[in-house]
């Protein structure tokens, strides 16, 4: 049975969130974030996008590669994506 557009995301939202609570507990070098809830949003999303752009080349990308690693999805820095778009 397929699962239904909100269930994948929320399926993948709860992964993201969970990431975001692993790798911050895992590396005590990542600094908690009033953010976290947005920022696993925003990676949650991703299921319905290939490129994520962010600048955030620490913890961000840290989670990126966590959760995309072996999809076919690009992170890039704000630069990278308008030299992509241009």
């Amino acid at each position: 049975e397929k699962i239904k557009l909100q269930d994948k995301f929320a399926h993948t939202y709860i992964k993201a969130k969970l990431a975001v609570e692993f790798l911050r507990l895992s590396n005590h070098n990542i600094a908690m974030d009033v953010n976290d809830r947005l920022d696993a949003e925003q990676l949650a999303y991703l299921i319905w996008a290939d490129i994520f752009v962010s600048d955030d080349r620490k913890f961000m990308k840290k989670c990126f590669e966590f959760l995309y690693a072996r999809k076919n999805k690009r992170f890039m820095s704000s630069s990278e994506f308008l030299t992509f778009i241009n």
